[in-house]
């Protein structure tokens, strides 16, 4: 039998939370939609990233490439040179239900709108890779928070999730700007991080 040691899961969420597209009418509390006014998403729109990994250091680009179903509704396939993901708004959360060589099941949440500081939402699920599933929990977390983008101090919303696979820790630091979206990510692995990315250009 195959050990999470031998399969190393992709948890990589680069570019996932760029947004999705039109703006519910009215107020957002409780709107069921595949979309969310803090991100600008449309088919087409295009985000460009600097990614470390190691001593490698890559420009990547992370597209939007369609529509999609997702959980059973409305929800967007981006894709980039890691893979797809598909991932969708259920009211004010952003879930993931596939990964570059993961599925979720159910679909992870990766921000909540409505989460307070100090607050924990938890998942726990199955999560697939290389057609292989293994059981999984994972804890979401944010903060409000400041980061210095071209030269100035700009507020962000900041989501630390760690995901748990067994005997692997998978920890995911994401910071979110209003109207732009993902401009920073971390990620460690049994507390050693093996990637990172910073926001290059967008929407």
């Amino acid at each position: 039998m195959t050990s999470p040691r031998q399969i190393r899961p992709q948890v990589v969420l680069l570019g996932l939370a760029l947004g999705l597209g039109a703006v519910c009418a009215g107020n957002l509390s409780g709107c069921a939609r595949s979309s969310s006014p803090m991100y600008p998403f449309e088919p087409g729109h295009r985000w460009t990233y600097s990614v470390r990994a190691g001593f490698l250091t890559r420009v990547e680009e992370v597209k939007v490439l369609g529509p999609a179903t997702v959980a059973g509704g409305p929800g967007w396939i981006l894709g980039g040179e890691m893979g797809r993901s598909r991932l969708a708004w259920q009211n004010q959360v952003l879930v993931a239900e596939e990964l570059p060589g993961t599925r979720l099941s159910p679909p992870l949440p990766i921000l909540d709108l409505q989460q307070q500081p100090g607050t924990v939402r938890r998942w726990r699920g199955i999560l697939t890779a290389n057609g292989r599933p293994f059981e999984a929990t994972a804890e979401l977390t944010m903060a409000s928070t400041k980061l210095k983008i071209a030269g100035r101090d700009a507020p962000t919303s900041k989501t630390t999730l760690v995901l748990k696979l067994e005997d692997r820790s998978v920890e995911l630091i994401s910071w979110y700007i209003e109207g732009t979206g993902l401009v920073r990510q971390e990620q460690r692995t049994n507390g050693l991080q093996d990637r990172a990315l910073e926001y290059l250009t967008g929407p």
